[in-house]
């Protein structure tokens, strides 16, 4: 298959992505006309925070998105909305939203053709390269998220294509450097973004040097050429932070991007994390941090573990905590008080769950991270003359399909090993796992998002592999 016919091929299967993105968007809207703001667009989530600040750029002359009235001058990098600035001038807002929506599907687009490539690449069998298209047409986990204007599907789009460049400077035979530039370019873009993506690249260095055996002075090189692109592309964002503000601002001016996170929110993810549980999404029923939110422990349906429950100490304290997180602590009296009982339980839980605190916990907060139905994206409300049978199985299906790559993706990525190289595409996955559930006690799902593309190439590769075993016609 020469270059041309994967150009043209690649084109139609854009044109289907796009087809089949307009008819998930028009489901989506039928379920949450709220959400809509445009034929692709879904304004939800965190949204209001990226492009409204590039909005307020273009109409009234200053970067800024607004937190319960309080202005946010350096909470998201403005890289992220540059595109849709340029859409600006020419389109009104919400053409603007769409066009900007089509370009992250046809980032998408150009992650997913890459990760059939690369699946050519290493099994040379065409049936598989197609069969990967076809789950990737079929699959609407980087879709949904590719619809709505937040920083999730590019930066692992970018992070993909990159690695397709890292696969192609591993496997030439003279290592072009050229290779490399691509890589540090894209995976930089990728790293503003989202700046955890940086630990990815570490990793790439140390893999680099201790199992390809690249000299020292390479991986130095290398590694200046990706700092090199990082600075030079964040130099205006961090000259205009630094003459606003006076402060040295990389990404953002904190790890909650200026949203109005009170210091007792923070210890109640840090109290939840510690017991393995889920701190973060304070807007799902089903989770931890759920239970101790104002506006939704009326209808959580989380349960208190029994270690807890269990025990009168740890009960009481607990169940104060949580009230005084429903009531909102807004003085120094409830601050002092809520103090109280977390310090009280934290040290009651520590002394008496010293296993579960310093080891089980961790593995349940990686358990939550990665285990769920899969297709927790895919909502559907009843009776509202949108839903109809096939909801059902298309849920089931997209469930179907992050378990194979979870999985059986995982099993082909250790079966890849050395083979071209393929042991970097494990980088993104066990990196995730260490930062978010691991170090920092976060499982929001979202943030595994990258794995899916990686995964996906270990999934066919491992197919390729059954049918070799069974000496299948391939």
């Amino acid at each position: 298959m020469n270059s041309r016919f994967f150009f043209i091929l690649f084109f139609f299967f854009f044109g289907v992505k796009l087809a089949i993105s307009f008819e998930y968007a028009s489901k989506l809207f039928c379920e949450f006309p709220e959400i809509r703001s445009g034929s692709l667009t879904a304004f939800t989530g965190d949204s209001f925070s990226y492009t409204p600040a590039m909005e307020n750029y273009i109409t009234k002359g200053d970067y800024y998105f607004e937190v319960n009235g309080k202005k946010i001058y350096a909470g998201r990098v403005a890289h992220y909305s540059v595109p849709y600035y340029l859409l600006r001038i020419f389109f009104n807002k919400r053409t603007s939203l769409d066009l900007f929506i089509i370009l992250q599907i046809l980032l998408e687009s150009i992650a997913f053709f890459l990760v059939s490539r690369i699946i050519f690449e290493m099994t040379g069998s065409k049936l598989v390269f197609y069969l990967s298209l076809l789950f990737s047409v079929a699959s609407f986990f980087y879709l949904h998220y590719s619809l709505i204007p937040i920083t999730d599907s590019p930066a692992s789009s970018l992070l993909l294509i990159s690695f397709w460049f890292l696969f192609g400077y591993l496997n030439s035979s003279e290592r072009r450097f050229s290779q490399w530039i691509s890589f540090s370019v894209l995976l930089a873009m990728a790293t503003i973004l989202r700046p955890y993506f940086g630990l990815i690249f570490l990793f790439v260095l140390v893999l680099l040097f201790l199992k390809y055996g690249v000299a020292f002075l390479t991986v130095f090189k290398n590694g200046l050429v990706y700092a090199s692109v990082l600075l030079l592309l964040l130099a205006p964002w961090i000259a205009r932070n630094y003459v606003r503000s006076g402060k040295l601002i990389l990404f953002q001016q904190d790890k909650y991007a200026g949203y109005d996170i009170s210091k007792e929110l923070e210890l109640t993810r840090k109290m939840l994390a510690a017991i393995g549980e889920d701190g973060t999404t304070m807007w799902d029923k089903t989770a931890a941090a759920g239970y101790f939110s104002p506006s939704m422990y009326k209808t959580s349906i989380w349960k208190v573990p029994a270690e807890i429950s269990s025990d009168t100490i740890l009960s009481s304290n607990f169940l104060a905590i949580r009230n005084l997180c429903i009531d909102s602590v807004d003085d120094r009296s409830q601050s002092t008080a809520y103090n109280f009982h977390f310090n009280a339980f934290m040290d009651q839980y520590k002394a008496k769950n010293k296993v579960r605190y310093y080891f089980l916990n961790y593995i349940n907060r990686v358990k939550v991270f990665l285990f769920h139905s899969g297709s927790y994206y895919y909502r559907y409300k009843e009776g509202d003359g949108c839903s109809k049978k096939i909801n059902y199985y298309l849920k089931g299906t997209q469930s179907l399909f992050y378990y194979l790559c979870l999985i059986p993706g995982f099993i082909g990525l250790l079966l890849i090993g050395g083979k071209k190289h393929g042991s970097i595409f494990l980088i993104p996955s066990l990196t995730l796992i260490l930062v978010f559930p691991i170090l920092l006690g976060w499982v929001e799902w979202r943030y595994f998002l990258p794995f899916y593309f990686f995964h996906q190439i270990g999934l066919f590769y491992l197919f390729h592999e059954v049918l070799l075993f069974f000496k299948l016609r391939i």
